[in-house]
């Protein structure tokens, strides 16, 4: 029989799901509703679809059914879980939160972690950078363990790579946050699960949907820097003088002339008042040499580096589908360039999913095919080789320098011209190279081929019994190269890499379902096999290349340093998961994964993963009271569950290291780390409450859930006697506990026959504790990371995760003023507690307002609390280049001039016991504040609108036949960071470039962009 599911507007539920009661006999509707479905007359057909309740229908005599569900009306809706299983969202007893494809996709990201920014309660987006190529991280419920586990992304079943996935296929994305739902994923899923569901083919005649998206963006914010003093160390002009010795004889022409400190890379040097001196470029030949120019301010100098970004995505689809088939055919290309010149990203992405049911056989297949060519991505952080031109900017830079003048960076004597020459006749970089001698010349290259899916095979054994074999894959081919560019401060170099790396799995489930009256029981037992395996080679230059620019291995001076790696790792697992239903009103779940590792002890690979939850619908029992005309919904849910996490391939196996040849000789070295032979996986155990709540029909809903998230058996390193053979074994000890909250809000506060207004907001709050380590052994505290020029970052004993430790400013408790030394500069102490890098809250929202054919839509996201690292802040003080370095002190006189003619910055503090005011040295005040880790910690705190859309759709049918549907879309990402005290300072703590957002060494800038897209299918 046919038939087509509608909400309750007569508008078409795409994807819905069709079963017959009682079995396993089901099927998904197409995208304009439609489905096919072998039933008896008679029989019940249950009717379901995320974000609407479920409907069951009785399956008529002859002749065509329009099935009615409504949207959002009982929190009945179906939401994904582990396995791919679709369950209703009134019986699963765990905290799951669904996000739409329109929420996903509403200005069509590239990056799924973006586009979860703000719209997930619990869910903390790491390092999105909106000015490179790479993806962020997620966070899901703060961290316990000491390498913080991030969620895995499941693509219809298939684990993928986070950059593997494209949004235009999504159809919905499912976010499963603990253990109590992750636990059939195994260690895997220890740290929380994205479960993503694509779109199927079409039933009906053949259609093509055409979407194409244009983006310009540009760089967002920058530092406040200043524009009254240039490069130099001092105010007083250096005074060029004429040497015969080293001089050309034409020079002595200059004699007396006024330079710059050109090998000074701050701007403590005089005020730009527009003197005629000689800039850098006029000592290299050309028109320029030889000439006097003012000595001036560029104040967009920075910003005129940086060049529009460009983003275009084209995806063009064809479905089609009949009563047994369906299939879907996606081609997407998507061009993405930096605002650094010399970038751009070239994908080519292919989706294909068919699937095949008639009578009890079924097969289906979903094969993704992606190809990646890029080249230039900027590093980020603080580094010394001058491949972060952000860091070159914010950190060591002249203010008076004219970024035009660098853009002709080819020397026409050889070699490349820079504004940081070490002198008149030596113009070889002292400190800094020319930014586009980076970008053009010294860059790095990466090549991609992936292949990820599955084929399924499924056989109906029974009405109520099927069983599944299916066959995934995710294998990634790479490459890529990198070269240090010859005649630059750098040794020229040139390294290349390729390899493989990829994972293969046999999966077998069986499903069985059974209703006896009241009760129901939904029972699934399987067993995967699933192979890992990695192979990379790498080659580098030693020493320099023997012919300059010709970037090859063969061109080291020195013997090139190579490796190869190959690694295979294999686990076997079992598991089970099922659910008993009571009248549609209590459920109790159950699942059950054990899990033997080839890289545990032979004797000891084993280990058992369960999971309990428990979901009581308490106001189906108030229907007929007077609570039920406020309360539409109502639901209490309790879990429990416990996942682990697993060693690397062969970290049990003692090797001795390969080094560099010693001549002839090969050498090689002696194993110092050394791993229990007991060890276990660390595990994972949270507990969790909740409740989920409908109010005012529908109008208004609550879902909150309270966790508590303990990390056990955690691995640690300890350190031995160098007698025993080893400097450190790896032991397992410990407890980190995680424990919080997560609220979501919803509601459709205005709703009319044309105008509705719906909206979500989201809010969490996370408490990360490191309550032991090893306190019998006397380990207390573990090391996570050191910031550059900062403090360190801790798991500490009593402290909450990610503790910074460093120098502190002396504080006077009495007047809380600094306690300053002879020189009048603070004092400070060393390895104190300055503060904590995860957030108290975090938190976001998304609205909608929608106005006959017209949308407008946006999302922000916020967190408070937390800090983090700044080297930018450092360095923008210490070199003279913020705005708060330059000015008038509070006398009205210049910052910058000497304390005894009324300049310096005043400082008030506690000297020898007596409150004083004092006025220090701005070079010296600046310059001595950068050991002080306290001075440069920053709140991570921010407020900030990610996204906005304005969409119009186009009433075709009255024009047109051939075209179905047509839209457009005009929106703007990163709008508006609303709030961050970092500002000022050019840095946003949404894009901290670091992987657990506790410092920032050289931030890039971020980029606004304006895009249109134009969608339309025939």
């Amino acid at each position: 029989m046919s038939g087509r599911v509608i909400d309750e507007s007569g508008a078409p539920v795409p994807y819905a799901t069709v079963r017959v009661s009682n079995s396993t006999v089901g099927v998904s509707a197409d995208g304009e509703g439609r489905f096919t479905i072998r039933a008896v007359p008679g029989a019940s057909l249950v009717v379901s679809a995320a974000g609407y309740s479920t409907s069951e229908i009785k399956v008529p005599e002859a002749g065509e059914i329009t099935v009615t569900i409504n949207s959002n009306s009982t929190l009945s809706e179906v939401v994904v879980t582990a396995l791919g299983i679709e369950r209703t969202k009134r019986s699963v007893g765990y905290s799951t939160q669904s996000v739409s494809e329109d929420e996903l996709n509403k200005i069509r990201p590239t990056d799924i972690s973006a586009a979860l920014a703000g719209k997930v309660a619990g869910l903390q987006v790491l390092g999105t950078p909106s000015s490179n190529f790479g993806e962020g991280n997620v966070r899901l419920r703060g961290v316990n363990s000491l390498t913080p586990n991030n969620p895995i992304y499941v693509v219809d079943g298939t684990v993928v790579n986070l950059n593997a996935i494209n949004l235009d296929d999504v159809a919905s994305v499912t976010v499963l946050k603990g253990p109590s739902a992750t636990a059939l994923y195994g260690f895997r899923g220890a740290g929380g699960v994205v479960m993503i569901t694509t779109k199927k083919g079409k039933k009906g005649e053949p259609s093509v949907t055409v979407n194409s998206l244009t983006e310009i963006g540009h760089v967002s914010m920058l530092p406040k820097y200043q524009n009254e003093y240039g490069g130099g160390y001092s105010q007083e002009w250096t005074i060029f003088h004429y040497n015969p010795s080293i001089h050309p004889a034409e020079w002595a022409a200059f004699e007396g002339q006024k330079l710059v400190e050109y090998n000074a890379d701050e701007s403590w040097g005089p005020r730009m008042d527009g003197t005629l001196v000689r800039e850098w470029f006029s000592w290299y030949p050309g028109e320029d040499f030889g000439k006097l120019t003012p000595f001036e301010p560029h104040p967009n100098a920075v910003r005129d580096f940086y060049e529009n970004t460009l983003r275009t995505n084209n995806n063009i689809v064809f479905e089609a589908g009949g009563d047994y088939t369906n299939f879907r055919l996606s081609y997407n290309n998507r061009i993405t360039t930096l605002p650094f010149p010399n970038t751009r990203k070239n994908e080519n992405l292919i989706g294909i999913r068919a699937g095949l049911n008639k009578g009890k056989f079924s097969v289906g297949t979903n094969m993704n095919f992606l190809i990646l060519n890029q080249i230039g991505d900027r590093t980020e952080g603080y580094t010394n080789d001058g491949q972060n031109i952000a860091q070159n900017f914010n950190q060591w830079w002249q203010r008076q320098l004219d970024i035009k003048k660098l853009r002709d960076y080819k020397n026409p004597a050889g070699g490349y011209k820079t504004w940081n020459i070490r002198a008149p006749h030596d113009t070889r970089a002292a400190y800094w190279d020319n930014m586009y001698y980076q970008v053009y010349e010294s860059y790095r290259r990466v090549w991609q081929n992936r292949i990820y899916g599955d084929i399924s095979l499924g056989y109906q054994i029974l009405d109520n019994l099927k069983a599944n074999v299916i066959f995934r894959t995710n294998v990634l081919n790479y490459g890529g190269d990198g070269r240090v560019a010859s005649y630059g401060l750098e040794l020229d170099s040139y390294s290349i890499n390729n390899g493989q790396t990829g994972e293969y799995n046999g999966e077998f489930l069986l499903e069985y379902k059974k209703n006896w009256g009241k009760f129901s029981w939904e029972q699934y037992a399987g067993a995967n096999v699933r192979r890992d395996f990695r192979k990379h080679n790498a080659a580098s230059t030693v020493g320099g290349l023997a012919v300059p620019d010709l970037y090859s291995i063969t061109a080291s001076i020195d013997r090139p340093s190579v490796s190869n790696t190959w690694n295979e790792y294999e686990i076997r697992s079992m598991y089970a998961r099922g659910t008993f239903g009571w009248n549609n009103l209590i459920y109790l779940d159950y699942s059950l994964r054990n899990d033997w590792s080839s890289a545990l002890p032979k004797n000891n690979n084993s280990y058992l993963y369960p999971s309990f939850s428990a979901s009581f619908v308490f106001s189906d029992l108030l229907k007929e009271s007077r609570i039920s005309n406020a309360l539409s919904f109502g639901k209490l849910r309790a879990a429990y569950g416990r996942v682990g996490s697993d060693l690397g391939a062969y970290s049990l196996n003692e090797t001795y290291g390969l080094g560099t040849p010693y001549g002839s000789n090969p050498t090689m070295s002696v194993p110092t780390t050394v791993y229990d032979p007991n060890i276990k996986p660390a595990l994972s155990k949270e507990y969790e409450i909740g409740t989920e709540l409908q109010f005012f029909k529908n109008r208004l809903g609550v879902d909150f859930s309270w966790y508590q998230k303990d990390g056990v058996d955690m691995i640690l390193p300890l350190t031995v006697t160098p007698s025993s053979g080893s400097a450190t074994i790896y032991i397992n000890a410990g407890l980190i506990r995680s424990k919080g909250w997560d609220l979501i809000l919803s509601g459709v506060p205005v709703k009319t026959a044309d105008f509705t207004w719906d909206v979500s907001v989201n809010f969490a709050r996370n408490i990360s504790e490191v309550i032991d380590l090893d306190t019998a052994r006397n380990i207390r505290n573990y090391s996570l990371g050191t910031a550059s020029f900062g403090p360190s970052v801790n798991a500490r004993v009593g402290e909450r995760y990610g503790a910074f430790v460093g120098r502190k400013m002396v504080v006077d408790e009495k007047t809380g003023l600094p306690v300053l030394d002879n020189n009048n500069l603070p004092t400070y102490t060393s390895n104190e507690i300055l503060g904590y890098a995860l957030p108290d809250y975090i938190g976001g929202g998304v609205t909608t307002f929608t106005y006959k054919n017209w949308q407008l839509s946006g999302s922000f996201s916020f967190q408070s609390g937390g800090q983090f690292f700044s080297t930018t802040h450092i360095w923008l003080h210490y070199s003279g280049l913020h705005a708060n370095t330059a000015g008038l002190n509070d006398k009205g006189n210049p910052l910058r001039d000497p304390v005894s003619q009324g300049g310096g910055v005043r400082v008030d503090g506690i000297k020898n016991g007596v409150q004083v005011t004092e006025y220090v040295d701005a070079m010296a005040y600046f310059g001595n504040y950068y050991p002080v880790s306290s001075y440069n910690m920053m709140d991570a705190s921010y407020v900030k609108l990610t996204e906005l859309r304005l969409g119009y759709t186009i009433p075709v049918s009255n024009f047109s036949n051939t075209i179905k549907k047509a839209s457009v879309q005009f929106f703007v990402r990163n709008p508006w960071l609303i709030h961050a005290k970092t500002k000022d300072f050019g840095i946003d703590p949404s894009e901290l470039e670091n992987a657990n957002a506790f410092y920032e060494g050289g931030q890039l800038p971020p980029v606004r962009s304006y895009g249109l897209n134009i969608s339309f299918g025939f």
